[in-house]
């Protein structure tokens, strides 16, 4: 997603750059965030590389989630000049 900042802001603070995955590399998930004069880009990557998981995989599947939720919780925020 390709954000345009209006004239008039500028930004102050942005997505820090996160990944995480399971050890085994069966889930990924990534936050990647840039900035240039007037716009902002965001991407978020989900991969998941396996069709079905056994059900002893369920804590860490939820623990996955958990972490990819709270990733999700950093906010672009822009300051008036």
């Amino acid at each position: 997603v390709i954000f345009k900042i209006r004239e008039g802001y500028e930004v102050e603070s942005i997505p820090k750059v996160m990944r995480i995955a399971t050890e085994d590399k069966l889930l990924s998930f990534s936050v990647n965030s840039s900035h240039n004069n007037n716009s902002i880009q965001l991407v978020i990557t989900k991969e998941i590389n396996t069709g079905m998981l056994a059900a002893d995989f369920y804590e860490g599947l939820k623990s996955f989630y958990q972490k990819t939720i709270e990733m999700q919780h950093d906010k672009i925020v822009l300051k008036k000049i």
